[in-house]
């Protein structure tokens, strides 16, 4: 019995963040937003773009989106060639290829991390000549995991 007791207070201790939302003191989504990196801005999606909106994503927790979501770094990068490509070419490659928004996602860590993929992405953005011409932020959002770390979420418009 003493052991039943005590395995029950140890997951009690362990689940306590989680038994909020099991015992209806908070909801579905505060529980979500505070536990799930992705689902902040895979909300902001799902209620703020078109239903046939083509999002190219450096987030590959695509779960929440109810939208057209690519991953960059696991398909399209690998597809298409596309960190070879011209800026101009690969401008164009993303509109031909239907892509309406670019969902950016940047670690701000102090911790050595693997750079996310996208570097000609991340080039083609932040260029000069190209970024503010063809590119429009439409929301910024940002997730602090528990451990520490922060998740930085831009969400661009294609021009």
């Amino acid at each position: 019995f003493v052991c039943l007791l005590a395995n029950t207070f140890l997951a009690g201790y362990y689940l306590r963040n989680d038994l909020k939302v099991a015992l209806g003191l908070e909801t579905r989504g505060g529980y979500l937003t505070r536990t799930e990196r992705s689902y902040g801005i895979a909300s902001y999606v799902n209620q703020t773009l078109p239903k046939e909106a083509k999002i190219l994503s450096q987030e590959i927790r695509a779960f929440y989106f109810q939208r057209d979501l690519i991953s960059y770094g696991r398909t399209f990068k690998r597809l298409e060639n596309y960190e070879e490509l011209s800026d101009e070419r690969a401008l164009r490659l993303l509109k031909e290829k239907g892509f309406t928004h670019i969902l950016l996602l940047d670690w701000n860590q102090g911790t050595a991390a693997k750079p996310l993929p996208g570097e000609k992405l991340l080039a083609l953005v932040n260029d000069p000549r190209m970024g503010k011409k063809h590119f429009q932020k439409v929301h910024e959002m940002e997730f602090k995991d528990p451990s520490g770390p922060v998740a930085s979420y831009t969400l661009l418009r294609i021009k």
